[in-house]
């Protein structure tokens, strides 16, 4: 079995960076990135990272994962410009419904199901007059180990 973290990782970057009306409101379909963006990065951009998350011991050798993923577009442009980018961010994370055709595939987990708990909405000063703009979700996401 592999680390939920990392099975739900690479499922993440696939689903964001294969997003075309997301990936056209970033600066490429390369501006998708883990944790941190390098220096340099061309703005817009998505970042994402693990916020929290618990271990659910249900039953001996049996667990499910509840990981929440802070998921957001960060502009130099406007919050209006990066709150843009993050309705079809918002369009492709959200699964709403049963239907598992809108939930991530994760390798090696069932997703049970997953949902935006919160939003991420905040300006950060710069010390180069231009502020950073950010805006986005907090996702949840409920991994079963086990395949689909």
């Amino acid at each position: 079995m592999t680390i939920p973290e990392h099975a739900l990782e690479a499922a993440l970057y696939t689903r964001l960076t294969g997003g075309t009306a997301f990936t056209a409101l970033l600066s490429g379909t390369a501006s998708v990135y883990n944790t941190v963006a390098p220096a340099g990065a061309s703005y817009p951009f998505c970042v994402f990272n693990l916020a929290s998350g618990i271990d659910l011991n249900a039953e001996p050798g049996h667990r499910r994962h509840q990981l929440d993923y802070q998921i957001k577009v960060v502009s130099q442009t406007s919050q209006a410009n990066a709150g843009l980018a993050s309705v079809q961010l918002d369009a492709l994370m959200h699964a709403a419904g049963p239907s598992a055709a809108s939930r991530l595939s994760v390798t090696g987990y069932r997703n049970l199901f997953q949902e935006r708990i919160q939003p991420v909405r905040f300006v950060e000063p710069s010390d180069v007059a231009t502020p950073y703009y950010h805006s986005g979700g907090v996702y949840r996401f409920h991994l079963e180990e086990g395949t689909s």
